[in-house]
């Protein structure tokens, strides 16, 4: 009797062992931080999947592929300043924002330069990267550059001679800076009749033939006193060259629309390529005043 019941208490162990608890498992799935479990008896089986992070980011900490878990935090962009060519740039992740600044004109670069003919090499570097930003040679678009003109005095009043032939003209040349406040220099058109060119400096000291300036004035039947007689060609016919001599990409017909434009208006001032061109009466002087001034 005793075997019996030892052999019925193995019996039942045994089918214990191979049905388990009896329990139909309604198991859910592995996490990454869980192994498997019945959601009716809470046992596991298997392993958990273990998280699988991906890199930080500027703009997000690690992050579980798996899960969507995070930790840690986002390494945060390290910015580049912006260039002439490109935005503000991130050194760690390459994101850009914001624009390019754009290349800054410098101040032009000229040599072999032939003011009579208004020719040269020219280039033009950017003033913040110094790359090339324009190269030329051959016919100059402007005789200025920043607030001045790249020629000297001497070297205008000899282009504009040049340029219109007053050879023929009886030259006064350079006159004294003293009693005028500015170098001039006299051109004779005829027995009756003189014009007068001054030069300042862009800080309105007079400028002598070796310098560069910024304005030059011509005055048109300087003392003689014959404004009232001349008639407005007698005026036309001495400004417009000077008009042509100081802006090469100006024509004589367009030089002669600015001009008609300025007759009547003392107060009126026009622009054209970079110069600023008035005609005015000059009571100091005594005479009708041709100014050319960069702009």
């Amino acid at each position: 009797m005793k075997k019996i019941l030892i052999l019925f208490v193995i019996m039942l162990l045994a089918l214990l062992l191979f049905t388990g608890c009896g329990c139909s498992h309604e198991w859910l799935p592995a996490t990454c931080d869980a192994a498997q479990s019945c959601s009716l008896c809470g046992e596991t089986q298997g392993e958990a999947l273990h998280h699988q992070w991906s890199p930080a980011t500027c703009e997000e900490s690690e992050k579980c592929a798996l899960c969507g878990d995070v930790r840690g935090e986002a390494l945060q962009h390290k910015w580049e300043d912006a260039s002439c060519l490109q935005p503000e740039k991130c050194s760690v992740c390459g994101k850009e924002r914001g624009e390019a600044l754009g290349h800054s004109e410098g101040k032009a670069e000229y040599s072999n330069l032939d003011i009579k003919a208004a020719t040269g090499d020219c280039v033009i570097y950017c003033k913040v990267c110094g790359e090339l930003m324009e190269s030329s040679s051959g016919s100059l678009k402007s005789l200025h550059n920043g607030k001045e003109f790249i020629c000297t005095t001497l070297e205008l009043y000899e282009r504009l001679l040049h340029m219109h032939k007053y050879e023929e003209y009886d030259l006064g040349g350079f006159g004294d800076t003293d009693e005028y406040g500015g170098l001039f220099a006299l051109i004779y058109w005829d027995s009756d009749f003189i014009s007068r060119m001054v030069f300042k400096k862009a800080d309105g000291s007079a400028a002598t033939p070796e310098d560069t300036f910024s304005t030059v004035y011509l005055n048109l039947g300087w003392n003689k006193g014959l404004l009232d007689t001349l008639s407005e060609n007698r005026h036309e016919i001495h400004s417009v060259p000077l008009m042509v001599a100081c802006d090469p990409t100006l024509s004589h017909d367009e030089a002669l629309e600015l001009y008609a434009s300025l007759m009547g208006d003392d107060e009126l001032t026009l622009s054209h390529n970079g110069l600023a061109y008035m005609l005015y009466y000059d009571e100091e002087a005594g005479a009708l005043t041709m100014s050319v001034t960069v702009e």
